[in-house]
């Protein structure tokens, strides 16, 4: 058996992708058991390293504690679990159905600092890929 280092980053890669929708999958299908512990999901639509706007259907008011499960798209597949404090919740403008939507400002209270370090390289690199797009 090769050593991590003696293999084809290329084939590293792919592998480590399989192994990150594999862990998606069986979360998916185990999620049943995790809503009766995060029982509301939320669209983030701004992230960074010391908080986040999302979206959701809930309304929350300020100073709120929640406790997010946060999920990046990246390689290796890393669940984090973070606690936040809402800063500021708003109805959201332009709702074009009869749902009502909010936007969440949360600040991070308790996070990892390897958590923190992984938003940021996610954050600046999904900036990155923004910026060669609109060279295209």
């Amino acid at each position: 058996m090769r050593s991590r280092d003696d293999m084809d980053p290329k084939l590293l890669e792919l592998l480590q992708c399989i192994d990150w929708k594999l862990n998606f999958i069986i979360k998916i299908l185990n999620s049943e058991q995790e809503t009766a512990v995060f029982s509301r999901s939320a669209f983030i639509e701004n992230l960074s390293a010391t908080g986040m706007k999302c979206l959701t259907k809930e309304s929350y008011s300020s100073k709120t504690k929640l406790e997010i499960q946060l999920i990046l798209p990246i390689i290796p597949y890393s669940e984090m679990r973070i606690t936040g404090e809402v800063i500021r919740c708003v109805p959201r403008k332009g709702n074009a159905d009869s749902t009502p939507e909010f936007e969440v400002g949360m600040e991070f209270e308790t996070i990892k600092e390897s958590d923190r370090e992984m938003i940021i390289r996610y954050v600046l690199n999904r900036q990155m890929e923004l910026q060669r797009e609109k060279l295209r």
